[in-house]
């Protein structure tokens, strides 16, 4: 039997220093003899699950050591060896066994101060954002799901107003009395106007909070704040004002006498009961004449829907006598689409009391008191949804051969050539 020979003992490690470091390559953990606790922590490259030998390893400074707090033994990172020299990883691991010594976990020391650090960082950086900074940051995210320019305008334009107001001034010291003083013009003069702009306001300051900007009570909200001063909520919605069913005939013979742009687009805007954008934006591509259907794709529609208009003949003769200048089917002069106060210019020089968005209430309340179409087909015809989530899942219809029917009869209505659609004299 061969005798077993002793195995030698080890060698004492070499000391390490900056030249050496580079020699180590076996991977595991290498002490340094200098600094307790310290080691060179080699590790191989990882690729997905699997340890990626092709392409060479890492070294890293560690510090072990046992958790005064919970007994248990720790790794602490001191960053990689390629970044962090042999001088300044052994000062942070004397650093570290001090804080063992006085029975304080280094580990949670360190993410103590990190978070110090951050929160001096973000207070001095919300000393410097002024509201104005925040509305130019926030506010695309405020406008990007609005269908309507003219919606996009308005919460732009509010939030100008403001940083006219203050601006400037930091948004973490933005106060209810500034806001108060803000507001007070605009609620003498337009209370519904003044609330959706105080919305806007706290909405900008509430995004303010959520990023680190400002802490406490938004002093733009309604409720327990402003709502305790001079200003009074506005009562109920104010509606649009609409034209009365019975002087549509009438309104639009003066409508058609008028040789623009403008009125042939309103005049589709009444036939088809669609939206003031949907008709200003729509393109020619969007229209099968063959089919006398109108198809407005979903990312013009309120709903997010896309919806399929079917065209009378009234519809289809307007359509059939305009020029293709343009990809727009009612062009403004620089051939992009027409203004956003171009059908409203028209309605003014008209006379006539009532706005675009109006005009689709004329078309439901003659629907409602002139006709027997069901309620599903009317809403249909105008884009609403219809039901709950779970009929809506059920009723997939868009019901279009009875609108088609509804149409036709509206248009008639509005020639006056429908029975009982008497063409009276407009006010005013």
């Amino acid at each position: 039997m061969k005798k077993r020979t002793k195995k030698p003992a080890d060698e004492k490690p070499k000391k390490l220093t900056a030249l050496s470091l580079a020699s180590i390559k076996e991977e595991g953990f290498h002490r340094d003899q200098e600094c307790t606790g310290l080691y060179v922590q080699v590790s191989f490259k990882q690729r997905g699950d699997t340890r990626d030998e092709a392409n060479g390893f890492v070294r890293s400074w560690v510090y072990r050591f046992k958790s005064p707090i919970s007994g248990k033994g720790r790794y602490m990172g001191l960053g990689s060896c390629d970044c962090v020299g042999i001088h300044r990883a052994r000062e942070d691991a004397r650093w570290a066994r001090e804080c063992v010594t006085q029975g304080f976990d280094p580990i949670e020391i360190r993410a103590s101060q990190r978070l110090e650090r951050r929160q001096a960082h973000l207070q001095e950086q919300a000393s410097r954002m002024t509201f104005a900074m925040c509305v130019e940051q926030c506010l695309p995210g405020m406008i990007k799901n609005s269908k309507s320019p003219r919606h996009r305008n308005q919460v732009t334009r509010s939030l100008e107003q403001a940083c006219e107001a203050f601006g400037d001034v930091a948004v973490s010291a933005i106060d209810t009395p500034m806001i108060s003083k803000f507001l007070t013009p605009i609620w003498e003069a337009t209370p519904a106007t003044a609330d959706r702009t105080r919305n806007r306001v706290e909405r900008v300051l509430d995004w303010a909070k959520a990023k680190g900007f400002r802490t406490g009570e938004n002093p733009a909200a309604w409720k327990g704040n402003l709502k305790h001063m001079q200003f009074e909520k506005p009562k109920g919605q104010k509606h649009h004002d609409a034209l009365p069913y019975a002087d549509l005939p009438a309104f639009m013979v003066k409508l058609r006498e008028r040789n623009t742009m403008a009125a042939r687009g309103l005049e589709l805007l009444i036939l088809t009961g669609a939206r003031f954008d949907e008709v200003r934006s729509a393109t020619w591509d969007e229209f099968n004449l063959d089919k006398r259907l109108w198809v407005v794709p979903g990312e013009r529609m309120k709903e997010g829907v896309v919806h399929t208009v079917p065209l009378s003949g009234a519809a289809m003769a307007l359509l059939q006598s305009l020029e293709r200048t343009s990809k727009y089917v009612f062009p403004g002069a620089g051939g992009g689409p027409l203004g956003t106060g171009a059908f409203g210019e028209t309605i003014t020089a008209l006379k006539a009391d009532t706005t675009t968005h109006g005009l689709r209430t004329t078309f439901s309340t003659w629907v409602d008191e002139e006709t027997d179409f069901d309620e599903a087909t009317r809403e249909h015809a105008l884009a609403h949804s219809v039901g709950t989530k779970v009929a809506q899942a059920y009723a997939r219809g868009e019901k279009l051969g009875k609108r088609k029917l509804l149409m036709q009869a509206w248009a008639d209505y509005a020639d006056g050539t429908a029975e009982g659609a008497n063409v009276v004299k407009l006010h005013g």
